[in-house]
């Protein structure tokens, strides 16, 4: 069930910290103004989405019996497809354009990887249920690359 909501909350796990340091990509600085560090409007914004959909995605009943996590993860991509069209509506500072594209499409990603969850947990494969958790896992560590070079706080993470 941890990997059905770690491939829907906007990307990243929470163990990405304890992985080793040889399996991570070096980390990125955005250059910010002289003010210091700070999070971008659109940073902030697009946090304050991916919180609220978190806490959607948190709320769901947790499946009791194996045949209910296919409903688990299809009521979790119907959040994580709104999560998305909201994020979208967002406009990025320029600079930022490009980054956010990229975030963005490893979004994409995660919830293409939820799709194949779903259909591997309707037909109770767990042979494609793990290769659809790698593909989402793989994609949640690419949305977090971008949101580290974004200043993003929350999506991407949980």
């Amino acid at each position: 069930m941890l990997a059905v909501l770690a491939l829907a909350g906007c990307g990243g796990d929470d163990d990405d910290a304890a992985r080793p340091a040889q399996t991570q990509a070096p980390p990125r600085s955005v250059t910010l103004p002289s003010t210091g560090p700070r999070q971008t409007d659109w940073a902030a914004k697009a946090d304050a989405i991916c919180s609220a959909f978190q806490a959607r995605i948190d709320a769901l009943p947790q499946p009791a019996q194996p045949a209910e996590v296919a409903t688990l993860v299809e009521n979790t991509i119907v959040l994580a497809r709104d999560e998305q069209r909201r994020l979208r509506t967002l406009r990025p500072p320029p600079r930022q354009t490009a980054a956010v594209r990229l975030f963005l499409a490893a979004l994409d990603r995660s919830i293409i990887a939820l799709e194949r969850l779903q259909r591997a947990a309707e037909a109770q494969d767990d042979r494609e249920a793990q290769k659809a958790i790698q593909l989402g896992e793989a994609a949640g560590r690419d949305a977090a690359r971008q949101g580290d070079l974004l200043g993003l706080q929350i999506c991407g993470r949980t």
